[in-house]
C-alpha cells in the first residue's frame, strides 16, 4: 500500500502561529503521533488527541494526513527508507560484501537509534494489519539486501561458518534488537559500530579483519 500524494498534503492555513511552515506542522504531527502511539497504542489514540497535542483543530489535521493510518505508515517507513536510500545512492551492493555489509549495518543501526525510536512502532499489534502491508514489503526489501550481501560473502569465501540464510536472519535480528534496547545503549555514539563489528563476527570474519573493514568503510562515509 503506497502512500498517495493526498496522504500528506499541507493545504490551507490550519493555525495562525507565526514562523511555522506547512512542513513544520506535518513534522510536529508525526512526532506527537509517534509518542501517543507508543504510549497508548494505535487504536486508542484518536486523531483529536493528535491534533490537541500540536495545537490544531481536529479538522485541520486532515489538511496534512488524510487518515490516521497514513501517519503510522509514514512513521514506519522512516525506519527503513533512510537505509534503503543509502543502499541505492552508494550502489552498496556493488562493493565488496564485507565492506558493504558493515556499512549497511552501521547506517541501519544508526537510523534505528534515533531518539524517537520509531522502530518500536512495528511492535504494535495494529501494525500487522493489511493496511500496513506497504511497510512490511519495504522491510522485506531491506532484509533481502542483507541476505544478498551475506550470500555473496559466503560464495566468495569471505564469510565462514553457519548457513547464509540463518546468518542473514541473525544479523538482521541483531540490528533490530536496538529497538528494545535501553535508551542509554541506543544513544551511545559507538553503538552502530559495535553492532556492525559483531555482525561481521557472526559471519565468521576474524576480529582483525573486521577492524580493517571498519577503517575502509570510512571512505564510504564521505560520499
Amino acid at each position: 500500500m503506497a502512500i498517495s500524494n493526498e496522504a500528506i498534503r499541507p493545504v490551507g492555513r490550519p493555525r495562525a502561529t507565526p514562523g511555522y511552515s506547512s512542513e513544520d506542522v506535518a513534522e510536529e504531527i508525526l512526532m506527537a503521533a509517534a509518542e501517543l502511539f507508543a504510549e497508548n497504542g494505535f487504536t486508542t489514540t484518536s486523531t483529536r488527541a493528535i491534533a490537541d497535542a500540536v495545537g490544531l483543530r481536529q479538522a485541520s489535521l486532515f489538511h496534512y494526513f488524510a487518515r490516521k493510518e497514513d501517519i503510522l505508515i509514514e512513521l514506519l517507513d522512516r525506519t527503513v527508507r533512510p537505509t534503503l536510500d543509502v543502499v541505492h545512492r552508494l550502489k552498496l551492493e556493488k562493493h565488496a560484501p564485507e565492506l558493504a555489509l558493515w556499512h549497511l549495518i552501521r547506517v541501519d543501526t544508526a537510523n534505528l537509534c534515533e531518539p524517537q525510536n520509531l522502530g518500536a512502532l512495528q511492535l504494535l499489534p495494529e501494525a500487522r494489519g493489511d493496511q500496513f502491508e506497504f511497510f512490511w514489503r519495504r522491510r522485506n526489501q531491506l532484509f533481502r539486501v542483507y541476505a544478498r550481501l551475506i550470500a555473496r560473502g559466503y560464495d566468495a569465501g569471505t564469510f565462514r561458518e553457519a548457513d547464509p540464510r540463518m546468518s542473514a536472519e541473525v544479523v538482521f535480528g541483531l540490528v533490530e534488537s536496538v529497538i528494545t534496547a535501553s535508551h542509554s545503549f541506543r544513544q551511545r555514539s559507538t553503538t552502530p559500530v559495535v553492532i556492525a563489528d559483531a555482525a561481521l563476527r557472526i559471519c565468521g570474519v576474524p576480529p582483525g579483519r573486521a577492524r580493517a573493514v571498519a577503517r575502509a568503510a570510512r571512505l564510504l562515509e564521505a560520499r
